[in-house]
């Protein structure tokens, strides 16, 4: 039997329904797209996540060590900061006259997660700058920190104006 021509047109005018949703062949394409991005971006973002948490606790340290010297000015009085290179921490202390002791003002604190003192890195005589009431240090030294994957910082003070810059 031979199909007549109504049967035909509708055949021959069959319509491809149009596909939703993607192949597996271009999802694959898609996933070793992002991965091969992955793999380029990874190091370089934990490599600079690495180097900030260094950069950061410089910052701080430059931070507190301008707060002592304010504390020092304001109350007209003599302030220090004392470094402990064995747990990688700081504390703020100012004089007090009267008593002729030395106050600490607030807890310790200590340098960002994974970040210390390099050893051997703080060259203030006994471990402290101090500060007289006009805000000029004492002594000079620095202080040199690290993280455990290398990434140092120098800071050096300026005896005149007692200030702690980064050294280059």
């Amino acid at each position: 039997m031979r199909p007549d021509s109504s049967e035909l047109f509708d055949i021959c005018t069959l319509k491809v329904r149009p596909r939703s949703g993607f192949s597996v062949l271009e999802m694959l394409i898609v996933i070793a797209i992002i991965a091969i991005t992955a793999s380029i971006a990874t190091p370089v973002l934990v490599g600079t996540m690495r180097h900030s948490r260094v950069q950061y606790a410089a910052e701080e340290l430059i931070s507190r060590f301008g707060s002592a010297r304010s504390y020092a000015i304001s109350n007209n009085t003599y302030s220090r900061m004392i470094f402990d290179e064995g747990s990688s921490g700081y504390q703020i202390q100012l004089y007090d006259s009267q008593s002729g002791e030395w106050v600490d003002l607030g807890d310790k604190q200590t340098l960002a997660y994974k970040v210390k003192f390099k050893d051997g890195g703080i060259s203030f005589p006994d471990f402290l700058a101090q500060f007289d009431p006009f805000g000029s240090l004492k002594d000079g030294g620095s202080v040199e920190i690290s993280d455990e994957f290398g990434n140092n910082v120098k800071l050096v003070a300026i005896v005149s104006n007692g200030q702690l810059n980064k050294s280059e």
